[in-house]
């Protein structure tokens, strides 16, 4: 749908934007799509830390299996099945958004090309307090700041349960991915993610540590 000149939040501890300042929203990706598509995962115990994480998955694999150690993994790597599952738990998380991204911006292209882009989109917080209750919960950093947005432009909204993600077959995330278009007017929630493309105007700039989440 299309807005003017509403007033919504975001919460960002990657932005440095200044009050009284505007900014379009929607030429080129987003920061969080560009910090996701670039980030690679590599093992710092290797000796040129230019081991991907999933060799030594392989490794790990291949030494629980035969307790020999592979040759591709230095002896000095410690060999604690344990701790490789909390080296590598990040790299899951974020391959399962990226996938996840990956077939949300497919099945838009294919279906609903007239949608804006998960790319390149804001995700921006209704100004209500329940809302901006429940994202600030799941967004606030250390250094998060919380922008107090005027909006105009186009807006979608659906429910943030959609995008819960999980290893499961693609075909089963494209029909996900495809209620996530649909949208769900008339059935919002306090919960529900907006996403926002268009002229974004900075009302107020503010610590997010400074309010309460709940």
């Amino acid at each position: 749908m299309n807005i003017q000149k509403q007033t919504y939040f975001h919460v960002s501890d990657k932005l440095n934007w200044q009050k009284d300042t505007s900014y379009f929203i929607g030429r080129e990706n987003s920061v969080r799509c560009q910090d996701l598509m670039s980030r690679g995962f590599f093992s710092p115990q290797t000796n040129d830390g230019q081991l991907p994480l999933n060799g030594v998955v392989e490794g790990m694999a291949h030494y629980i299996n035969t307790q020999q150690k592979p040759p591709f993994l230095p002896e000095t790597y410690h060999f604690d099945a344990n701790q490789t599952l909390m080296e590598i738990l990040p790299m899951l998380r974020t391959q399962l958004v990226l996938i996840r991204e990956l077939i949300f911006e497919e099945v838009r292209k294919d279906y609903f090309p007239q949608k804006l882009s998960r790319y390149k989109g804001l995700h921006v917080i209704p100004s209500d307090k329940e809302s901006l209750s429940f994202w600030l919960e799941q967004l606030k950093t250390p250094n998060a700041k919380i922008y107090k947005l005027e909006l105009t432009g186009k807006l979608h909204r659906a429910n943030s349960e959609l995008l819960n993600t999980a290893s499961i077959p693609t075909e089963h995330l494209r029909h996900i991915a495809y209620k996530y278009w649909l949208g769900n007017k008339k059935q919002e929630t306090s919960k529900d993610e907006c996403l926002f493309e268009g002229m974004v105007h900075v009302i107020e700039v503010i610590d997010a540590n400074s309010v309460a989440s709940k």
